[in-house]
């Protein structure tokens, strides 16, 4: 009993396998655009926050 269930589960997997493996090309293009989008948003924060930080300490040296 416990080979043919071994059986199944595997000729299970190697058909999702076979009919879907062509997805993995369509995830990976997905992913690396989002990749870019997510670096160049956390380049825009830190651009953000150094630029606000700076002006902050060169206001303060100005000022005293």
């Amino acid at each position: 009993v416990n080979f043919f269930g071994e059986f199944i589960w595997v000729a299970i997997l190697m058909a999702v396998g076979y009919f879907f493996g062509h997805l993995y090309q369509l995830v990976d293009e997905g992913l690396r655009v989002a990749f870019l989008v997510a670096v160049i948003v956390i380049m825009g924060f830190v651009t953000y926050g150094f630029s606000k930080a700076m002006k902050k300490r060169f206001s303060k040296k100005l000022n005293s």
